[in-house]
């Protein structure tokens, strides 16, 4: 009998037997090692609250102007004025004179504006005259109708474009043998500071003009402009103005 041989072999099952038994116990081992961790879920999304409900304010509708108590069927529409206005017996100039017109529109609500020009010319003999700037000098309108009996007039206020605007103006003098230059604001200041002055169916202070509005009506104004304007301009100040329908 072989008796080495059957010593290995017992030893040989032995050695695998040894090697199951560690291999079942590994598993065990495994099997009892705790699961990996689930993902936590993301919070549940909370929707927002509505505690109040805001209707938007309604859009402000600017009211209508008040309709007159009077008849403006008679002068709605457009008129023209046209104004002269002439300064004489001035230390700087003999003669300067402002012609021009403005359009005014009147409308069915009692309001009346309107925009116009002023074109100067000078004279002043033995001179040789010239107005420097060829523009003229511009103005806007505002104003209102009111009854008065049975007329219709228009309180207007003239709005200079540029109150401050400077007139130039060269006179070249023989009898002097110089040229003089005169560049200063002129036409708005001396009707600025005109006093109030009433012609019957028509009155002016400063630029504030109130007429009647009838077609073809002239209405005339003076003032001597030195105690006016505290002896900053001199001379007369003379105002023809005239409404016409258009």
């Amino acid at each position: 009998m072989n008796v080495t041989g059957r010593a290995g072999r017992r030893i040989r099952r032995r050695a695998i037997l040894v090697a199951l038994t560690a291999l079942i116990v590994a598993l065990g081992a495994c099997n009892d090692s705790p699961p990996a961790p689930s993902p936590t879920p993301p919070p549940p999304t909370v929707p927002p609250v509505i505690t109040r409900i805001v209707t938007p304010a309604p859009t402000a509708t600017p009211l209508p102007p008040p309709t007159p108590l009077y008849d403006l069927s008679g002068v709605e529409g457009r008129w023209y004025l046209r104004a002269d206005i002439t300064l004489s017996g001035n230390s700087l100039i003999a003669e300067l004179r402002y012609s021009g017109s403005a359009i005014l529109t009147v409308s069915s609500d009692g309001s009346a504006s309107g925009s116009g020009t002023l074109n100067p010319a000078i004279s002043n003999p033995p001179c040789d005259t010239q107005v420097m700037d060829s523009a003229p000098l511009r103005f806007a309108i505002q104003g209102a109708t009111f009854a008065e009996g049975e007329a219709i007039g228009v309180d207007l206020l003239l709005v200079p474009a540029d109150p401050g605007e400077a007139e130039h103006y060269r006179l070249v003098c023989p009898d002097y043998g110089d040229i003089r230059d005169i560049q200063q604001p002129i036409l708005w200041p001396a009707l600025a500071a005109l006093s109030a002055q009433d012609a019957g169916s028509a009155a002016l202070d400063g630029l504030r003009w109130r007429l009647a509005l009838v077609a073809g009506q002239s209405h005339t104004f003076s003032t001597d402009l030195a105690p006016a304007t505290g002896g900053a301009l001199d001379g007369t100040l003379t105002i023809e103005i005239r409404s016409e329908r258009g």
